[in-house]
């Protein structure tokens, strides 16, 4: 399913599911490994490109126009964690395509400002600024920025924390 409201979807999709918040949903698409979601033509989805099936079957009748119907009552929803998940290189946020969905890249940005509100290690600020310049080079369809950010971010774990952050400041500088 890919239509514009195709982030919509999925949120209410874990709202039903899991009573999962919009920002609880974010944390999940995003920061969680093994979520069951992947990057498949500029959209995050639980549809699984190597094997053509749903990771899980999807809710029947949505539809945006009557999508409150299937809204769970809120005292059912889940908060958001005081921590991140930990951040490692397998992290959605951190494989988002430069040709990304408008509403995911959006989301993309919401997950980033939230996860700035939670307790981070300093490898997860380390992994947020990648995230962050990925969604920036994306934004700005700067090509160049966003295969620097992916090259400095694969050698990222042989590097140490100090020479990644060193890398990651020069490459924002130029």
């Amino acid at each position: 399913m890919h239509t514009s409201n195709d982030y919509q979807y999925h949120v209410d999709k874990w709202k039903i599911a899991f009573g999962y918040t919009e920002e609880y949903s974010l944390h999940h698409f995003f920061f969680v490994n093994g979520n069951g979601y992947d990057w498949v033509n500029g959209y995050l989805t639980d549809f699984d490109a190597k094997t053509g099936q749903q990771h899980r079957e999807h809710h029947k009748n949505w539809c945006l126009n009557n999508r409150i119907k299937y809204v769970e009552p809120e005292s059912d929803i889940r908060t958001l964690p005081k921590n991140i998940y930990p951040l490692c290189k397998y992290a959605c946020i951190l494989h988002i395509p430069f040709h990304c969905n408008s509403d995911w890249l959006q989301a993309a940005q919401k997950a980033i400002t939230l996860a700035y509100t939670l307790e981070l290690t300093e490898s997860d600020t380390l992994y947020l600024l990648f995230a962050s310049n990925i969604v920036n080079a994306v934004l700005e369809q700067n090509l160049l920025d966003y295969q620097r950010t992916i090259a400095v971010f694969q050698l990222y774990e042989t590097m140490s924390l100090d020479f990644a952050y060193q890398k990651l400041n020069s490459l924002i500088k130029n």
